[in-house]
C-alpha cells in the first residue's frame, strides 16, 4: 500500500477574526444537534426535525420532519437522540432508528428504506455504507465502518475499531473520530486513535491510498475531565442518566489524534485536539495527502459529547454558537483562505499564538 507523501514548506494561517456583521441569528433554532453544509444549502438537525437554509443569505427554505414512523417522520429514543444528515448523489439522506429517508435537497420527500437500527447508513453506488457494530465472537461487538449491498447484506469491512459498543461497554471520552465521508468517487475513513490517518477507498471498498501524518500527543487534563463530568451531570439530555453513565465513562491518558475532518474544494481539513489561546489546530491536506496549511480556528463545543456544529464551504468556516445572554443560536463564519499566512520550514513552525 502506497503511503502518501507530504509537502514542505507549509504555511500557518494566523488567527483569523470573525468579520463584523457576519454573525447571523437563527431565531427558529432552539437546540441544534446536527450541522451540515452542502452546495448552497445548510442543514441543521434538532431532534426530530431538520431546518434547511439557503446560503449565502441564510434564509429558511423548509422545515422537515416530526416524531412518528410514517413517510417523512422520524423515530428517536433508546440512546439515539439525534438524526444523521448526509448529502449523497444530489439527495438529502436522513437517518433515524431503523429507517433511512431520502429527500430532494430542498426537502421534498422521495422515498425511504428500512435499515438496521442504531446504525448510520447512507446510500452509495451499489449499496450502502454504514457506521455500525461488528461482531467479535463472544466479546461485545465493536464499532466499524461497513459496506452493504442493496439487500442490506454485509459486503466488506472498511474499518474495525477497538471501541466496544452496546450495554455494559466502556464509554471513552472524548470519543475517537471513527468517521466516513463520501467525496467524488471515494470513501474517506478516519479511524486511527494515535496518529492522523485517513484511509481512502473506492466505492467498492478497494483501498486506494492512505493519508498519514504524525500527531502531537496531547495529554487529557484533570480540568478537562472535571468539565466533562459536570456537563454530563447538568446537561438536560444526560443528567437523568448520570448514575448509569458514571460507571462506564473512561478517560484515556491522551486525546485522540483527530477530532473531526471535513472535505471542501478538494482539500481535507483535519481538526485536532491541540488547543492554544482559545484556538484549535487544523491541518489542511490536498487529496494526494500533501500538507498544505495549518489553521487555528475557534474552539467550539469542546467540553461536551456533541459533535462540533460546524462545516466548511468554499474556503469559509461556518459554526454555530449559542448566545447565552440573548438566548439564541448564531451562525458565525471565518474566511480561511483570505487570512494572512506565515511561511515555515521542516525544522518547526512559527506559532503566532
Amino acid at each position: 500500500m502506497k503511503k502518501m507523501s507530504w509537502l514542505l514548506p507549509i504555511f500557518i494561517l494566523s488567527a483569523p477574526a470573525v468579520f463584523p456583521g457576519q454573525a447571523e441569528v437563527l431565531p427558529e433554532v432552539m437546540k441544534p444537534d446536527q450541522f451540515l453544509l452542502s452546495g448552497n444549502r445548510m442543514y441543521i438537525g434538532e431532534k426530530h426535525r431538520v431546518y434547511i437554509l439557503s446560503l449565502p443569505d441564510v434564509k429558511l427554505v423548509q422545515t422537515i420532519g416530526k416524531p412518528g414512523e410514517g413517510p417523512g417522520e422520524f423515530k428517536l429514543g433508546h440512546g439515539i437522540n439525534n438524526l444523521t444528515i448526509d448529502v449523497v448523489d444530489g439527495k438529502l439522506a436522513i437517518g433515524s432508528i431503523g429507517k433511512l429517508s431520502l429527500f430532494t435537497l430542498a426537502g421534498k420527500f422521495l422515498e425511504e428504506f428500512k435499515v438496521p437500527a442504531f446504525s448510520h447508513f447512507i446510500p452509495i453506488k451499489g449499496g450502502y455504507i454504514s457506521s455500525t457494530s461488528v461482531a467479535k465472537g463472544e466479546d461485545l461487538p465493536v464499532q466499524g465502518i461497513v459496506l452493504f449491498d442493496r439487500e442490506m447484506k454485509r459486503k466488506k469491512i472498511l474499518l474495525e475499531t477497538t471501541l466496544f459498543t452496546g450495554m455494559g461497554a466502556d464509554i471513552p471520552v472524548p470519543k475517537p473520530s471513527h468517521k466516513f465521508l463520501v467525496y467524488g468517487n471515494n470513501i474517506y475513513v478516519s479511524g486511527d486513535r494515535e496518529s492522523i490517518a485517513i484511509e481512502v477507498f473506492d466505492l467498492e471498498g478497494n483501498r486506494r491510498s492512505r493519508i498519514s501524518y504524525p500527531a502531537k500527543r496531547n495529554r487529557i487534563t484533570q480540568e478537562y475531565i472535571r468539565k466533562l463530568k459536570n456537563y454530563y451531570k447538568t446537561s438536560p439530555d444526560w443528567k437523568n442518566y448520570w448514575d448509569y453513565l458514571k460507571q462506564y465513562l473512561s478517560f484515556p491518558d491522551y486525546f485522540p489524534a483527530v477530532r473531526d475532518f471535513l472535505i471542501d474544494r478538494d482539500l481535507i481539513y483535519v481538526q485536532t485536539f491541540e488547543v492554544e489561546n482559545q484556538r484549535i489546530k487544523w491541518l489542511v491536506f490536498d487529496l494526494n495527502g500533501n500538507l498544505k496549511k495549518e489553521a487555528r480556528l475557534p474552539v467550539i463545543h469542546f467540553h461536551t459529547d456533541r459533535s462540533p456544529l460546524h462545516g466548511i464551504r468554499q474556503g469559509t468556516y461556518y459554526y454555530l454558537e449559542e448566545n447565552i445572554e440573548e438566548e439564541a443560536w448564531e451562525l458565525k463564519k471565518i474566511q480561511i483562505d483570505d487570512a494572512p499566512m506565515v511561511r515555515t520550514d521542516r525544522k518547526g513552525s512559527k506559532n503566532p499564538f
